[in-house]
């Protein structure tokens, strides 16, 4: 929420200096004869188009701030899928921690927040470790035997 905050202030402060620095650029450009040459391009410098080259790059950043963190959560999960495919559909947090980057914390807490949400089934082994099940994951036996919807 306030990440949120922060790229909408940004954005906004970044607009007031873009508008602000056209507005500064037509003024100047209305009463070139008044100062000399180096004034005049100081201003145009210094008070028009640094200001709207900041405004610019404020905007952009506000606008592709959260891309970068879709991006690196779309990467995560697609690598525990790959884990979970070679895995047979099938992980403990363990198994997930070992093959990835994620600590065991956050390894459990990943799963347990799929399992909330549907995305994967908890069971629960033998031993009595938590085995989290990827439901949509199948093997090449399995969709081989696959039926077709109206055979069903």
């Amino acid at each position: 929420m306030g990440n949120n905050i922060v790229r909408i202030l940004a954005f906004v402060s970044g607009l007031a200096l873009c508008l602000f620095s056209i507005l500064i650029f037509i003024g100047i450009t209305i009463d070139l004869s008044s100062e000399s040459l180096w004034v005049n391009i100081l201003l145009y410098v210094f008070v028009s188009i640094l200001p709207g080259i900041g405004g610019f790059f404020l905007c952009k950043w506000a606008i592709q701030a959260d891309k970068g963190k879709r991006t690196k959560y779309e990467e995560l999960e697609n690598t525990v899928f790959k884990v979970a495919e070679n895995r047979g559909g099938r992980l403990t947090p363990i198994e997930l921690a070992m093959d990835t980057d994620l600590t065991l914390e956050e390894s459990k807490a990943l799963l347990e927040k799929w399992a909330l949400k549907g995305y994967v089934t908890i069971k629960v082994s033998e031993s009595g470790a938590l085995v989290y099940e990827f439901t949509g994951m199948t093997t090449d036996q399995e969709k081989q035997a696959a039926k077709g919807v109206s055979e069903l």
